[in-house]
């Protein structure tokens, strides 16, 4: 999604799959806009490993492949935000997860940041599957495995896909189709095909990217202008 606060701060947060490269994809997107790349996933990981009274709860969570309650993972990003305050762009991945999450966020940040634009990268869940158990290989992460990514797809079409449905029920346009002149909410939906090499999907990522910051002059002038 794709946010900005009372001091116009930007944040983009994408949404996948388990497996579709979210990550990959918003470290490109960072490297060439000069945005800050907040993973939902990354900083629960390294709040689990920091040692802190969460942390055992947060890897019984990942390894069972379940989302992590809203209050710990909302509590990380709104850290994160705040703690960089001075910077007005973010890229977030992996949340809001649930209608708990969503509920979170609702509840706790409209103070912060309003949403402005949601990305969704789709792609296949076999294609999905085999990306994950590749990483698994070399990746050392505890829910890299076939048992935990059973886990985490039946987690995601029974909790994350719904949101994605109902979160797309706004403004919506294919990164090959022109965006609709008017949008029905305060935010887009924008969907871009995840299939192929990341090299390919980032092309399509990027140029969607742009064609909505061209929907936003002065967003574009303080991204492009500092690249």
């Amino acid at each position: 999604m794709l946010i900005h606060m009372h001091i116009h701060i930007h944040i983009h947060i994408t949404y996948t799959g388990p497996g579709a490269g979210k990550g990959t994809q918003c470290e490109l997107l960072s490297r060439d806009f000069g945005l800050i790349h907040l993973s939902a996933g990354e900083l629960l990981r390294s709040e689990r490993q920091s040692g802190s009274k969460n942390g055992q709860l947060i890897e019984n969570y990942l390894r069972e492949g379940k989302i992590v309650p809203v209050e710990i993972s909302l509590s990380l990003l709104k850290r994160e935000i705040l703690s960089n305050a001075q910077c007005y762009r973010y890229l977030i991945d992996g949340f809001p997860r649930n209608f708990d999450n969503l509920s979170g966020w609702i509840q706790t940040m409209p103070s912060v940041c309003d949403v402005e634009c949601i990305m969704f990268i789709d792609c296949p869940e076999e294609q999905l599957e085999a990306r994950i158990l590749s990483r698994g290989l070399t990746s050392n992460r505890s829910d890299d495995n076939i048992q935990t990514v059973k886990k985490r797809f039946v987690t995601y079409h029974a909790d994350t896909l719904p949101v994605i449905q109902h979160l797309s029920h706004s403004h919506t346009h294919t990164a090959s189709s022109p965006s609709p002149s008017q949008s029905p909410s305060p935010y887009k939906f924008i969907s871009i095909a995840g299939e192929g090499d990341k090299e390919n999907v980032y092309a399509s990522f990027k140029s969607t990217f742009m064609s909505f910051l061209s929907e936003d002059l002065e967003l574009l002038h303080l991204l492009i202008g500092e690249v």
